[in-house]
């Protein structure tokens, strides 16, 4: 796919100025040799930003899916009473399945439920890692 900057910017990608200034003077307009240069320039977040609104809508959904299943484990092992992230996984499946209201809504609510898990976890290791610091300072 050819990337423009009118696209980048006028489009529904809504790009950040940085990212259109940096497209302006990278050479590149053919989607896989820009992705390659924000990744050879360490750009892996625009690089990645880039992928994904290449993608369909339940393009989105699977690789959505299959980034939460690299890393349910570390969350299990870290909090294996909270299934949440997992029941959003399932239910994102069941949608990309078949992508009924009812289906959607369902993985719209386990997503949201899954997404407090990882604030709440994430709240929770920055107040430790704040009380440790606390300590080593003491």
């Amino acid at each position: 796919m050819i990337i423009t900057e009118e696209f980048l910017s006028k489009s529904k990608w809504n790009a950040c100025q940085k990212g259109v200034d940096w497209f302006r003077v990278c050479g590149e307009t053919e989607h896989e040799p820009v992705i390659r240069k924000l990744m050879a320039e360490n750009k892996h977040n625009w690089a990645n930003w880039t992928i994904v609104r290449l993608m369909t809508h339940n393009q989105q959904i699977e690789y959505t899916v299959f980034s939460a299943e690299l890393v349910l484990k570390n969350f299990e092992d870290e909090y294996p009473d909270d299934d949440r992230p997992r029941k959003a996984i399932a239910a994102a499946r069941t949608c990309l399945k078949n992508m009924t209201e009812e289906n959607k809504k369902a993985a719209q609510s386990a997503a949201e439920s899954a997404a407090y898990s990882a604030r709440a976890a994430d709240s929770a290791a920055y107040s430790a890692d704040s009380a440790r610091a606390a300590d080593s300072a003491a």
